[in-house]
């Protein structure tokens, strides 16, 4: 069973990567497509509630949040692939950590090729955000677990 959970979380991780670096090679406009269903949506929410936000701005957050999110994502995912092979706490965060990143700069490196879009330092600020919020929840999970008395690694990464 331990050598499958191993195999499903690194191949989950290889595909979230993969997305990510496949959305990056879109144009821009196919790219702001993407979200412009989402700001479409939340616009729509806004509205019922009589909130007044320009397109332009929640068009900037949806995208920033999507950043945030796939790379919350990523982390988490990265966290239980590395920790399944790295049985030290500190050693499998900074790995996550490093490959997480590495992942953002790549991602943005990309973006250079793509039509319309471009390398954004702000970006990978809010990726690495995002992956170390992934991060927090996976300790906090890890905590949880402890305080009801299971403290091995092997018992902490239960799904």
């Amino acid at each position: 069973m331990k050598i499958q959970k191993k195999k499903i979380f690194f191949i989950l991780s290889i595909i979230m990567t993969l997305i990510i670096w496949i959305n990056s090679f879109l144009p821009a406009d196919i790219s702001g497509a993407q979200s412009g269903w989402v700001v479409g949506m939340v616009q729509s929410i806004l509205d019922l509630f009589n909130i007044e936000v320009g397109v332009d701005i929640l068009s900037l957050w949806v995208r920033k949040l999507a950043h945030f999110t796939e790379f919350m994502i990523l982390g988490i995912l990265w966290f239980f692939t590395i920790h399944e092979y790295q049985n030290n706490m500190k050693k499998s965060v900074i790995y996550v950590i490093i490959i997480s990143v590495t992942t953002a700069i790549l991602d943005e490196t990309i973006q250079l090729f793509s039509e319309g879009r471009a390398f954004s330092i702000l970006d990978i600020g809010i990726d690495t955000l995002g992956v170390l919020f992934g991060l927090l929840l996976c300790l906090i999970f890890k905590v949880m677990i402890h305080e009801k008395g299971e403290s091995t690694d092997d018992q902490i990464i239960k799904l």
